[in-house]
């Protein structure tokens, strides 16, 4: 018996929790998105979007080979039912900055953004992912913009950071 095509308001589910793009932080393709049973439909043969993820084709075939393992992809699931209810796209694409250029290794990594947009990564400070400082205090005496604000990941945020990138549990 053929396998039953994924009803659209799950399809439309599962593409809205990824973004529209590759759920693996890593990735986040754009292109070549399939929908990936977590358990596999062997063991699981319903379509159902808490047992399902959306990955690009490359990551798909590598969940399908072993390489990424099944206990990352289920933390995946889980950590975008986290993200997605906490933080804005802002405060993620913020996070992925921080990711994709290496900062949660270096606890002085620090960015510089404007003060009006303290309010756009508002979440991360309160959960005390990010601190941030006005710039006029970072660098006394200087004639740098006073309008700015220097935002550090603390080390609760390199862990998040971490965690999110690699597919480990974080936590809500």
């Amino acid at each position: 018996m053929a396998r039953p095509s994924v009803p659209i308001n799950i399809k439309r589910r599962l593409y809205e929790e990824s973004g529209y793009r590759c759920a693996i932080p890593t990735c986040r393709a754009t292109s070549a998105l399939e929908m990936e049973h977590i358990e596999p439909w062997a063991e699981a043969p319903k379509h159902e979007f808490e047992n399902m993820i959306v990955l690009c084709a490359n990551c798909h075939a590598r969940v399908t080979k072993g390489e990424i393992s099944k206990s990352a992809v289920r933390n995946y699931k889980r950590n975008l039912a986290i993200t997605n209810g906490r933080y804005s796209v802002f405060e993620m694409r913020f996070v992925q900055m921080f990711m994709d250029a290496g900062f949660a290794d270096e606890p002085n990594a620090n960015v510089t953004i404007p003060q009006s947009d303290f309010l756009h990564i508002k979440g991360l400070a309160d959960d005390g992912l990010v601190r941030t400082e006005p710039l006029r205090e970072f660098a006394r005496n200087t004639d740098l913009d006073s309008s700015l604000m220097v935002v550090w990941l603390t080390e609760a945020g390199r862990t998040f950071v971490k965690n999110y990138s690699i597919g480990k549990e974080i936590t809500s």
